[in-house]
């Protein structure tokens, strides 16, 4: 009897290691905006540089670092709220509270009136061609009766399939109730990282008054508190919120839970209508997640005004990380950059964060729509998700300083993607002081050790301590010329600027032939031109905890 065959055997994790790499990577040539910068480009701030090579300091704990590691709820906080659930919850509360946090992240804008003549008027053209092809012409006896049911048609189908995307949200106590649970963790990082932001890159501001319009749940009152000059300095915390039962709600949880008990912050107000600009103003002021709630353009323009007469150093404004919320946000900062001075002594408007200088957001510019947002990582609470130790919650926000003269400072680029990480090379996308957003790729050949390790150690979100010099502006200008000239098919003016090129290993030019001849990069799937997989949320698998309780600094 002849004997059995038997056929190659293959290890599983082989077969699973193949079948991974055909799936989550593939081989692409760099975008037009790849180049590799070298040492005298993008130099290491002195400062930082010097402290790292005398050993004072660490490159994963550099100043470019903004993104906190996992933030948990205080422990005061959380059991308030389960005494909360506890007392006026309901037996549907967490999986109501999961669809009304959905049915907030994926909010749309209002349309604008001009929009809604224009679509009534699409409409309006298909209806009549739609009625015209299926019974003719209409008599002249029974045009007028026919026109106003055609207005009537008009107004039903805009309302069901345009206009019904964008409500603006009512709470009372039941439905602040599920927003407790549904969005008390989310707000209180990413408010947390927000503030971060000015306890890092500037440690001697300390506020003496903070003005909270759509307080919330009172996300702002707990999150100052973890700096102790904020907390020991802030004598008032004005809150305004249009719902009663979500004051109630705020103040509950300040005390305890307790109605006899007395608030543990001193100096919280908690106020229905906002206080008049012309008589009340507060160092800092913060509105996070409104700017959706306007019903039109006007009316969010109206409302930063109001805020920004209010704000004597730093106005921020935070919402969802979407294209949607991006747009607000930025909206709301080109409207607050352009406001004209009367007098040479008033106060002028300056982007602190995210955006390392003044103008518009270079992010518009792409062909796909990508919005700027960054990423907060958090423990949830122990209702929603008991076995879950971390998830993140996407944002974009943007914080503006008033100043009575524009001081020169140096300004870092910040990373707007993650990196990825290749054999002995690094690739950043950031954003640039020049405006414009940069794709660059930093080695451990052509860059010294201790800016190659502030790259590794840097995510989403992160400012990189170099500076961006006239060289790296040149070329990246010269890049950019040279792209628009090869799209637009201009032979004449392409061979000029050949000709211009110096001869030489000039820093301040760059050849179209280093432009164009790369080597092929492998890339994550999930990380292409400032896409961001859900599973790529945890960059370099960092799995640290981090413990945001009150009376700790966080920098």
């Amino acid at each position: 009897m002849a004997a059995p065959m038997h056929r190659a055997r293959v290890s599983s994790w082989k077969l699973f290691s193949r079948q991974y790499r055909k799936k989550s990577t593939k081989i692409i040539h760099p975008s037009e905006d790849v180049r590799s910068v070298k040492e005298n480009e993008l130099p290491m701030d002195p400062a930082i540089l010097n402290r790292m090579k005398d050993g004072e300091m660490k490159a994963r704990k550099n100043p470019g670092i903004m993104r906190l590691k996992t933030v948990v709820v205080p422990i005061r906080l959380e059991k308030a709220v389960d005494l909360l659930v506890k007392k006026y919850g309901t037996q549907s509360i967490i999986s109501d509270s999961r669809k009304l946090n959905t049915s907030l992240i994926t909010r749309q804008m209002p349309m604008e009136r001009t929009g809604v003549m224009e679509r009534k008027n699409i409409i309006r053209q298909k209806i009549l061609e739609k009625d015209k092809n299926k019974h003719g012409s209409i008599s002249s006896d029974k045009e007028t009766d026919y026109m106003n049911e055609l207005e009537r048609r008009v107004e039903v189908e805009l309302k069901l399939k345009h206009l019904s995307h964008w409500k603006s949200k009512q709470y009372d106590a039941k439905s602040g109730m599920k927003y407790m649970v549904a969005r008390m963790a989310q707000n209180y990082a990413v408010l947390l990282q927000v503030l971060n932001e000015i306890w890092t890159r500037d440690p001697t501001y300390i506020p003496k008054s903070l003005y909270n319009y759509g307080s919330g749940l009172g996300s702002v009152i707990w999150a100052a508190q973890n700096n102790p000059d904020w907390q020991r300095d802030i004598s008032q915390y004005y809150c305004v919120d249009p719902s009663v039962d979500i004051n109630t709600i705020a103040r509950l949880l300040l005390q305890d839970g307790h109605e006899e008990k007395d608030m543990h912050v001193n100096g919280v107000f908690f106020k229905k209508f906002q206080p008049s600009p012309s008589t009340n103003s507060f160092s800092t002021v913060v509105s996070a997640y409104t700017l959706i709630e306007c019903e039109n353009k006007e009316a969010r323009q109206k409302m930063v005004q109001s805020l920004w007469d209010m704000t004597e150093d730093y106005l921020v404004l935070v919402e969802i990380g979407t294209f949607v919320g991006h747009r607000l946000i930025q909206e709301a900062k080109e409207f607050i950059l352009n406001i004209p001075t009367e007098e040479e002594t008033d106060k002028k408007a300056s982007v602190f964060a995210p955006c390392p200088h003044d103008m518009p957001c270079p992010k518009f510019k792409l062909a796909h729509k990508v919005p700027c947002y960054f990423v907060a990582d958090f423990k949830p609470l122990e209702q929603v998700a008991k076995k879950v130790d971390k998830t993140s919650e996407r944002y974009t926000f943007v914080i503006l300083k008033k100043t009575k003269e524009h001081v020169e400072s140096v300004r870092w680029p910040r990373l707007v993607a993650n990196s990825t990480f290749a054999n002995k090379h690094i690739h950043c996308r950031i954003c640039c002081p020049t405006g414009q957003l940069d794709h660059i790729i930093v080695t451990k050949k052509q860059h010294s050790k201790e800016l190659y390790a502030c790259v590794k150690n840097s995510k989403l979100g992160d400012c990189l301590p170099v500076i961006y010099t006239n060289e790296s502006t040149k070329k990246h200008q010269r890049l950019m010329k040279y792209k628009q000239l090869l799209s637009e098919g201009d032979e004449n003016e392409l061979g000029n600027l050949q000709d211009s090129q110096p001869k030489g290993n000039n820093p301040e030019t760059v050849s179209p032939k280093e432009i164009t001849s790369s080597s092929k990069v492998t890339e994550s799937v999930g990380d292409v031109e400032g896409h961001e997989s859900d599973s790529e949320l945890e960059e370099h698998s960092d799995t640290r905890n981090f413990s945001a309780k009150p009376g700790t600094i966080l920098t």
